[in-house]
């Protein structure tokens, strides 16, 4: 686990070892055992921050091939490099170290871009081939790992995080508005989008090839959930559930190499429980497990991690935090290095800060949602198209229908009255129905509120962002095309960047058995009712296959108990406001997020909220960390 940066001049320039050093140090967190460089004073440069975790002695980057013809610096592991180092091996490679990093190496001299498809892991990565005078960067599958790059006037930068981008002194900081409008509906903002014009992110699964003689610059996509292919229909449910287990099994122990201390987070919920009791299979001593609750909050679910901690003999670390609350906005702001605004955030800062000062490495269970349906909007959205749209009614009953349900469904999801204005002149479209639906179910700010608090700058975003960029052919799988949507932006926009920064911000590496790409696969092969059932013994329907495996190794006791969830509370946080902080920025007249938004409309939320007349707690904490950000990273 490492930061990776670097510049390339094609304007006629040499690369300063000042500003490869200025990135570094902006990143410093993410390698504190160690920092290199390679080409300082030529056309290419690379730095390299190191957190050792495998193959300690002989792991330093940038690292070469035998003949120095390639140059890598990487950020991540590959899990499956033993495996493929055999290949190679078998090949006729011979290799110095014991490193994954060294695997890439080969593996590119033999496959080019065709290496990414032999690889399970996590990374980004970029590599130099001197003698073609080709640069290639590769991001993997999910988007585990950032990657963030500019592009413009013969000069190319990259880095793992914004800040490194930024600390180059190469990079423009003009705000995009797209972006703004974006974060505001969505509370992070979307890739390729970045909070400034000319940076962009490159999303999960694609390489960029960037040749210097030509300065041709290639992106390109090497991986794709197949979205065509039909459940087979013959798979009973055990079938699923012995494919399920035993590759999340493999899927577990792969990400148990390492070379130093490792542990796992343990929340109290069914996924990193299932992982925990994974792990304590194949491990001799036992798992160190780490949990967190807020001292002045009993809403967590501490007591059902002691549970699964007890059950499998781990040695369980279970902490009660003072929560910093508002006060730790600076420091967020500044690990995000671009509005973002999720407020789990805060605890899963603080359990990699509790993990961090036991090991380097932790495993957890992120990704069963995504992969199983685990949202309740997957079900929502079923409940609600299977009214709007029964089988089989004439044109003038569904017409009939739909102005009746439309008209509901407005009541219960804001902002869909827009979309149900036309009513009484058009049916809409299955398609265009569930977009809008799925929309607005991951909308923060809706369109209006998003037009009143922008004004000249409103409706730049489409309300159906993501379900056109991101289209799922098969359109009668309607929890098939969200998760589709889900898989392709609020996993890495939101929930991945949340782990990577917060547990970078620690110097921990975070391991997702459940998003190995595999799992990915196997999930979307399934059939609806595999995640999304008739109503399950605890009163929801999702996640339905992989709380049956939970059920296993947990005790169905324990998996379908009614949720409780650990939620921090925003809305309380900000009407005590303890410390003062929302008084001394949003509150206050100097706040410079009204140089960007209206003004009133906000204060008059805060009024709102802070009287109890309304509760706009997750919409102000939108607005604080777009202040935070303003303030503390913001680079005019």
């Amino acid at each position: 686990m490492c930061g990776i940066a670097g510049i390339v001049r094609l304007d006629g320039e040499s690369v300063e070892l000042q500003r490869l050093q200025a990135m570094n140090i902006a990143m410093r967190h993410r390698g504190p055992d160690g920092e290199g460089y390679r080409g300082a004073d030529s056309e290419i440069g690379f730095a390299h921050l190191r957190l050792a975790i495998i193959d300690l002695a002989t792991g330093d980057q940038p690292m070469a091939n035998e003949a120095k013809t390639i140059q890598l610096i990487f950020n991540g592991e590959i899990y499956n490099f033993m495996d493929v180092k055999k290949e190679l091996e078998n090949r006729g490679y011979k290799f110095r170290t014991k490193s994954d990093t060294e695997v890439l190496i080969h593996a590119y001299e033999e496959w080019g871009s065709g290496m990414l498809s032999k690889l399970n892991g996590m990374f980004a990565f970029t590599l130099y081939d001197i003698p073609n005078r080709k640069l290639f960067l590769a991001r993997d599958r999910l988007g585990v790992k950032p990657l963030y790059y500019y592009f413009e006037n013969n000069v190319l930068v990259f880095a793992s995080e914004m800040g490194g981008m930024t600390a180059s002194g190469l990079v423009p900081t003009e705000m995009d508005p797209v972006a703004l409008d974006l974060y505001l509906h969505y509370q992070y903002i979307p890739s390729p989008h970045t909070i400034y014009r000319g940076v962009k992110k490159l999303p999960p699964s694609e390489f960029i090839e960037l040749d210097l003689s030509t300065k041709q610059f290639t992106k390109k996509t090497y991986w794709d959930i197949d979205t065509q292919a039909s459940p087979d229909p013959s798979r009973t449910m055990n079938e699923w559930m012995e494919d399920l287990d035993a590759l999340l099994q493999d899927a577990v122990k792969i990400r148990l190499i390492s070379d130093v201390p490792f542990g796992a987070f343990l929340s109290g919920g069914i996924d990193s429980g299932l992982i925990v009791a994974m792990m304590s299979g194949k491990l001799t001593e036992p798992v160190k497990t780490f949990s967190i609750g807020l001292a002045d909050d009993e809403n967590d679910e501490l007591p059902y991690a002691r549970m699964v901690a007890k059950r499998y003999g781990t040695k369980h670390e279970e902490f009660k935090v003072s929560p910093e609350g508002l006060t730790l906005i600076p420091k967020l702001s500044s690990h995000f290095g671009e509005p973002f605004a999720d407020s789990s955030a805060v605890p899963t800062y603080y359990v990699s800060q509790i993990a961090s000062s036991h090991v380097k490495m932790v495993l957890t269970g992120d990704g069963g949602d995504e992969m199983f349906a685990g949202y309740r909007r997957y079900s929502h959205l079923i409940n609600v198209m299977s009214t709007l749209f029964p089988d089989h009614p004439s044109d003038s009953t569904r017409m009939q229908m739909w102005k009746r349900i439309a008209r509901g469904v407005s009541r219960r999801i804001p902002g869909f009255t827009r979309f149900a204005g036309g009513i009484s002149t058009r049916l809409p479209s299955r398609n265009g129905a569930w977009q809008a639906i799925y929309d607005e179910s991951v909308s923060h700010f809706s369109l209006d509120e998003r037009t009143a608090l922008l004004g000249l700058h409103s409706g730049i975003s489409h309300t159906d962002h993501f379900t056109s960029q991101y289209p799922f052919p098969a359109s009668d799988n309607i929890a098939g095309n969200a998760q589709y949507c889900d898989l392709k932006s609020y996993l890495p926009g939101d929930v991945l960047v949340k782990v990577d920064r917060m547990s970078m911000a620690n110097s921990l590496e975070v391991r997702s058995p459940l998003l190995d790409y595999r799992i990915a696969e196997l999930a979307f092969s399934m059939p609806t009712r595999m995640k999304v059932a008739e109503p399950l013994p605890d009163g929801s329907k999702n996640k339905f296959i992989l709380k049956e495996l939970a059920s296993r190794y947990l005790g169905r006791d324990y998996v379908y108990r009614p949720k409780q969830g650990f939620v921090i509370p925003i809305s309380r946080w900000l009407r005590e406001d303890r410390s003062g902080y929302l008084h001394d920025t949003l509150a206050a007249s100097s706040s410079p997020v009204y140089n960007h938004l209206n003004k009133p409309i906000i204060q008059g939320m805060l009024k709102a909220h802070m009287a109890g007349s309304g509760d706009y707690g997750m919409k102000l904490w939108n607005l604080l960390m777009l202040d935070g950000w303003l303030r503390y990273a913001y680079t005019v």
